[in-house]
């Protein structure tokens, strides 16, 4: 886990290298361990790329795994953010061709991969990685993610030429890159609160390379665009022929397959254990596999009130791991002293008070003296966990005329039934005939709070109404999470809030073979047919995992109580009184105060809220430009300042 900077440019080496000495110190948290810089000087007309790294130490601890990292006949220049979890068999496969290793670092088998399939090295690396190689011999510049883009990688035109980095902060401080909001991303974030999707960001001057996508930069012609290729895709029309049984079984192979890769570590192992499925699974697979000597430590966070409180199940696989417990808890006051600094951190708008508390618990990870985190994110996309992917189940069940199961699923829902029959109805609807049932209903087709006509000027119309194109429902609605709607804010949660820490969180349930396993499975085996969700994967684990936590109905995560933390701060009216004033959203739909004090807000009121303050403390951090000016929000201080929280 570390920080990339690169920089291209005709301009002199000099300047490039004061550039991204100053972007390396900007991403220090990111890499605490060490950093380096290499210049490849342009020839025959073409731009200098200068390179530089922050190091989060954890494969290899010696200064032989340090980067950039140049290939032995100084052909290829290498900088890793992440890890390749399976390099020991690549190492192995690499060695039996005539490759031989000066370190023991899975970055070092990365540079002799690349170097003997080129980008078709891609897919067969098992890991969270985003990387730039230079062939100084070709003129080439390299850029990749991985499949799910755990790691990010974000590119910009500056004066100067292109530049690409791990986080924006350092491009939106080069000369010529703008901050102004990107209209198309806000309507997104205020409508349904989707960030990160795509090669979008919220800023129009700072670009992304997405998830699963691999592009090239030709040094003689840097003024060209980077094009980017997809790599990878799971086949979404692939039903595999399986009985029940078997896919558990397979499912737990592959899923401890992935855990033992994901404990390959020279530092310091834990795990982040809410008490539910996924993060118990994690917990008793790492005993499992690491045996009574590992010393297994585990984070939990601790919710004030019954509905958001798991401490209990957290200590039911405490107790069966044999775990070393850290718990915290957080107040009203917690969070009025840190948002700021956590939305700095951020570099994107958030709309949970969750997102908090889960870099508070990467800071308790931070304080224990571990560097790596297990956590379970990406499993409710994969594997049917949210209350919505029900709903997309019984949709498949509609749009296929199984009308019998599909009664029996919907009464699973109990008080649900007719919410989730409606949802379900919908997703099956054309986007036509949704959009005119809607305005019947008296509904509007974007969020109330909206000011469609600023968009309308933009030219940013609302998109229309997601429907699956085929039968296949549940399936093609949970890769629409994994790919769009859920899972890309989640991984940038995730990077942002341990990378403020240096600790690097690993993400087991996400492989391509696990996601290609569960996108081919009959949609019954993640979604029962009496509502019971992540089915197949609750079976796999039997024998691994305590029953009592495999039989949970609820889910509850990381839950914070939002009424009352947005009533018991300080900061909590003047932000949203701010949110209220900026570009976008209609004036006069937010009025907070009465309905907010009194406890009584609706739940899409609450969304509205914690999406404005969200969107407040990130455009006062990161500055952000609304209307082509800049935008004065009462209250700002300067970027200075609000560092000193």
């Amino acid at each position: 886990m570390c920080g990339i900077i690169l920089l291209i440019t005709r301009e002199p080496a000099e300047r490039a290298a004061e550039l991204a000495r100053g972007a390396m110190e900007e991403m220090c948290h990111r890499g605490p361990d060490g950093e380096g810089m290499v210049s490849v000087n342009g020839l025959d007309g073409a731009a200098t790329a200068t390179l530089g790294h922050r190091r989060l130490a954890i494969i290899d601890l010696s200064d032989r795994g340090a980067q950039p990292m140049s290939s032995a006949d100084g052909r290829f220049v290498l900088a890793l953010n992440g890890e390749i979890y399976n390099y020991l068999e690549l190492r192995a496969e690499l060695e039996r061709m005539g490759h031989a290793f000066r370190s023991a670092s899975d970055t070092e088998v990365l540079l002799a991969a690349f170097a003997q399939w080129g980008t078709a090295c891609l897919t067969r690396l098992v890991g969270m990685f985003a990387f730039v190689v230079i062939d100084t011999q070709r003129g080439v510049v390299t850029m990749a993610r991985d499949p799910f883009g755990m790691k990010p990688l974000y590119w910009a035109r500056w004066s100067g030429g292109l530049a690409a980095s791990s986080e924006m902060s350092p491009l939106l401080a080069l000369p010529g890159v703008g901050r102004q909001v990107d209209p198309g991303a806000l309507l997104d974030y205020l409508d349904l609160g989707v960030t990160d999707h795509g090669a979008a960001t919220m800023f129009t001057g700072v670009r992304q390379i997405p998830a699963a996508h691999v592009a090239t930069v030709d040094l003689r012609l840097p003024e060209v665009e980077p094009r980017a290729e997809p790599y990878w895709r799971p086949a979404l029309d692939r039903d595999l022929d399986i009985s029940f049984e078997d896919a558990a079984h397979r499912m737990r192979d592959l899923f401890l397959e992935s855990m033992a890769l994901h404990m390959r570590s020279d530092v310091r192992l834990g795990a982040a254990l809410s008490g539910g499925v996924d993060s118990s699974a994690i917990v008793m697979a790492m005993r499992a596999i690491g045996g009574p000597s590992l010393e297994l430590h585990t984070f939990t966070y601790v919710g004030s009130g019954d509905a958001v409180n798991e401490e209990s199940w957290a200590d039911v696989v405490n107790a069966a791991a044999g775990a070393i417990p850290h718990k915290i808890t957080l107040s009203a006051a917690h969070w009025d002293a840190r948002h700021a600094t956590v939305a700095r951190r951020q570099e994107s708008p958030f709309g949970s008070a969750a997102i908090y508390v889960q870099h508070e618990v990467f800071g308790a990870a931070a304080r224990a003296g571990v560097k790596v985190v297990l956590n379970g994110q990406g499993a409710d996309e994969l594997l049917g966990g949210y209350g919505y992917q029900r709903a997309a189940r019984l949709a498949s069940l509609v749009r296929g005329a199984h009308v019998l199961d599909a009664v029996r699923l919907a009464r699973s829902a109990g008080t649900g039934t007719v919410p989730a029959l409606r949802e379900a109805v919908g997703l099956v609807l054309p986007p036509g005939v949704r959009r005119v049932a809607t305005r019947v209903r008296g509904r509007p087709t974007t969020q109330p709070w909206i000011d469609a006509a600023w968009f309308r000027e933009r030219g940013v119309l609302p998109p229309p109404p997601w429907r699956a194109p085929n039968r296949r429902v549940l399936r093609e609605r949970s890769w629409r999470a994994v790919s769009t709607s859920s899972l890309p804010a989640l991984l940038r949660y995730d990077d942002r809030n341990s990378m403020a820490h240096s600790i690097e969180s690993r993400l087991p349930f996400l492989t391509p073979a696990l996601a290609e396993l569960a996108f081919s499975l009959p949609e019954s085996f993640l979604v029962s047919a009496h509502g019971v969700r992540k089915s197949v994967f609750r079976a796999a684990m039997r024998g691994i995992v305590p029953n009592a936590v495999l039989d949970r109905p609820d889910k509850v995560g990381f839950s914070v109580p939002h009424r009352d933390w947005l009533r018991g701060t300080a900061s909590a009216g003047a932000l949203l009184a701010a949110g209220a004033r900026l570009p976008g959203v209609m004036a006069g739909v937010v009025a907070p105060g009465a309905s907010l004090r009194a406890g009584g807000a609706p739940d899409h009121e609450m969304a509205l809220y914690w999406r404005l303050v969200g969107l407040v403390d990130w455009a006062k951090e990161m500055e952000v430009d609304f209307e082509g000016r800049g935008t004065d929000l009462e209250g700002r201080g300067t970027r200075d300042e609000g560092r000193k929280g």
